[in-house]
């Protein structure tokens, strides 16, 4: 037999096809726990990628059901940051057995408990996301974690939820330390750590036995998948959630590296599907 594209033998490249086909339509990814509702990419503002078919697209090129819808109002400054967040809460009122949004915060904002509650009081909206990195705040820091506190008791009473972006660019395990001293204090809420920690990922052992501390697997690519696998395994598989930062990254790439991973198919089943769609039926809408 003859050879054609990609090796295959004739006759055999559409069945390899179908078969790839098939294994794809029968992954489900109930939950993308990290998408940012925003026009921006890289820094360069492109019309459109917040849109619903945007969006849609995206979602369903990884198979993604479900998506954390992330406000930009924590890059933004004085009343545009209401903008953003109302901007989101509309949208996922609009559609919420699929989405549901995270405000965007800022410890560093004298009204960010007044934003916070004013934001959470909009259906659809089910927790905040801060970015300690972005911002160059440690949670370490006493006056930073005091504010965190104020904004964890207001996700306390309603049963939210706070992603946090930590800060490891120097010493990371004061900055964990301070999340789970939060994280206790605070048993409603749950904490989700952006980015499975980056490269501080062997850290996540350290919070293995908080029941109310997440992490979600986007942008993993920058570590090896034998240390990143280690990692989630230690901190609990239970507790993973899949994360695309989404639009920065497409579904379908994130999966196929997801998929690369050296887990079990159980766990990665875990991930994608159980782990989501819990979480999903956990939060306050």
């Amino acid at each position: 037999m003859g050879e054609r594209a990609g090796g295959y033998p004739d006759g055999m490249l559409l069945p390899a096809l179908l078969a790839w086909s098939l294994a794809s339509a029968q992954t489900r990814v109930t939950l993308d726990a990290h998408r940012h509702f925003s026009d921006r990419f890289l820094g360069v503002e492109i019309p459109g990628l917040k849109s619903g078919n945007s969006i849609d697209r995206d979602m369903a090129g990884g198979g993604v059901e479900r998506a954390l819808l992330i406000s930009d109002a924590y890059l933004q400054q004085g009343v545009a940051r209401f903008r953003s967040n109302e901007e989101l809460a509309a949208f996922v009122a609009a559609e919420p057995d699929r989405f549901a949004g995270l405000c965007g915060l800022n410890t560093a904002w004298d009204d960010a408990v007044e934003l916070f509650e004013r934001c959470l009081a909009r259906p659809g909206m089910v927790g905040g996301k801060l970015h300690f990195r972005h911002h160059k705040q440690r949670m370490s820091d006493p006056e930073t974690a005091e504010r965190l506190t104020r904004l964890a008791d207001v996700a306390e009473r309603r049963r939210a939820m706070l992603l946090i972006h930590m800060n490891f660019e120097s010493d990371p395990a004061p900055e964990l330390a301070a999340l789970l001293a939060a994280a206790r204090g605070h048993p409603l809420t749950r904490f989700v750590i952006a980015h499975a920690a980056e490269d501080s990922v062997a850290l996540l052992a350290n919070a293995a036995g908080a029941a109310n501390v997440y992490t979600e697997v986007s942008t993993f690519e920058i570590r090896k998948p034998e240390v990143l696998a280690a990692g989630l395994r230690s901190f609990g598989i239970d507790r993973v959630l899949f994360g695309i930062d989404g639009p920065i990254y497409g579904a379908a790439r994130t999966l196929e590296k997801f998929q690369a991973l050296p887990l079990t198919q159980a766990e990665k089943t875990r991930v994608l599907e159980t782990n989501g769609a819990a979480f999903w039926d956990s939060l306050p809408r």
